[in-house]
């Protein structure tokens, strides 16, 4: 009652200055309530925008789960088989199976995984298929001895 405004016109100007609209037509006048305002309209605008972002977000979750149970649930074809085989060798491994549903679904960037499968390729020092201590023994050695792939090298 500051500004003598009724229940209805309070509320007019909270909503119309809290979703931005602000006519205009209704504004503090005192001092004190423009003082108060200051504070109310970016925590309103804030906390609008926090609602509406959370409700947008539970529909996009809703349509995005739709879409993966509707995509998990597809036959394969032979071009998904095709598309799999990124080393064309004629067979899909686990590797090639998740980068394609993966990547498909916009779950992460293909290019992503085979960055990664590059990375897991350079840690493997011993080649053997897996990441064990003994590997990372090797690279040590490696770092310590740098002539050594130069000797690599020279020998083949």
């Amino acid at each position: 009652k500051a500004e003598g405004w009724t229940g209805i016109t309070s509320m007019y100007y909270a909503l119309a200055t809290a979703t931005t609209v602000g006519y205009g037509d209704v504004s503090p006048s005192s001092p004190r309530m423009r003082l108060l305002s200051l504070a109310f309209i970016p925590l309103a605008v804030i906390s609008v925008g926090e609602i509406l972002g959370r409700i947008a977000g539970y529909f996009i979750h809703q349509e995005s789960t739709r879409a993966e149970r509707e995509f998990m649930d597809r036959r394969l074809t032979l071009d998904d088989l095709e598309a799999m085989d990124t080393d064309a060798d004629g067979k899909v491994d686990l590797f090639e199976f998740l980068t394609f549903m993966l990547g498909s679904m916009q779950k992460v960037d293909k290019e992503l995984m085979f960055d990664l499968k590059a990375l897991f390729a350079k840690l493997d020092a011993s080649g053997d298929g897996y990441l064990e201590t003994e590997d990372l023994v090797l690279i040590a050695r490696k770092k310590r001895d740098p002539w050594s792939l130069r000797r690599k090298r020279e020998a083949s």
